[in-house]
């Protein structure tokens, strides 16, 4: 079955240890929940335990995509926090250009370049995704696959999540973190740096004046694993498209 070979790859134990809770019985003892391959991550707790269940829960892990913590500290060296900036940026674009791959299987013609530039028509990820979800529907209409279509939603919303902060990155700005309340770098003799949204960008800040995110080289690092975790099952999920339609694998 896809699901049994996904989750005994190397690959998938390393992203499924990356973000899956672990539960605690009745009886004390602690184990981690082998769930099918998408519903850990992306589906409601509560449903998926169901109303009668003897377990407690001991810690509810976030998505994947959600922000890392502020921190209490910016970067040191504001070079290599516009270097991860453009890390986090590359792995981003690597996530849009495996999206317009799986396009191109959905569409009828792996890997094909006019399919590739058909995804890419949207002004905005927002519209390219819609476009993408459009395709697979009318794909899935055709070849019903009920474990590949969820596999499907739980990348599809993946992605959704990280463009969010794919955006927080792309217009944030590099600010010296003396001068931002919630860092506890006032008193540093040397300026220290992270990326925050610009003041303008009000839907960015709380009521109180306090930004909503601020990124320094470790955070985006976290971004970056993550998404890496994102771009393996990606790849998967292709070839299992390719091999569920008889088709060679690229």
């Amino acid at each position: 079955m896809l699901v049994s070979a996904i989750l005994d790859s190397p690959f998938a134990r390393l992203s499924i240890s990356l973000f899956q809770p672990s539960f605690r019985r009745s009886d004390g003892r602690c184990f981690v929940l082998r769930p099918r391959f998408g519903d850990l991550l992306y589906k409601p707790l509560k449903a998926r335990m169901g109303a009668n269940s003897t377990l407690s829960v001991v810690f509810v892990m976030t998505n994947p995509w959600d922000q890392p913590a502020i921190p209490q500290h910016g970067d040191a060296n504001d070079s290599v926090l516009f270097e991860w900036v453009g890390r986090f940026i590359s792995q981003w674009e690597h996530v849009e250009f495996n999206l317009s791959r799986l396009y191109t299987v959905f569409a009828g013609n792996p890997d094909d370049g006019e399919s590739l530039r058909e995804y890419g028509r949207g002004a905005i990820f927002k519209e390219r995704l819609r476009g993408l979800r459009e395709c697979a529907n009318r794909y899935f209409m055709a070849y019903p696959n009920q474990a590949l279509e969820a596999e499907f939603d739980a990348l599809s919303i993946a992605a959704e999540g990280f463009s969010g902060r794919r955006n927080e990155v792309a217009h944030g700005v590099s600010f010296p973190t003396r001068l931002l309340p919630f860092f506890q770098d006032r008193t540093a003799t040397r300026d220290r740096w992270a990326i925050t949204p610009p003041y303008f960008a009000l839907r960015n800040y709380d009521q109180s004046g306090y930004a909503k995110y601020g990124y320094t080289s470790h955070g985006l690092n976290e971004l970056v694993l993550r998404m890496g975790a994102l771009l393996i099952r990606m790849e998967t999920f292709r070839k299992e498209m390719l091999k569920a339609r008889g088709l060679p694998l690229k």
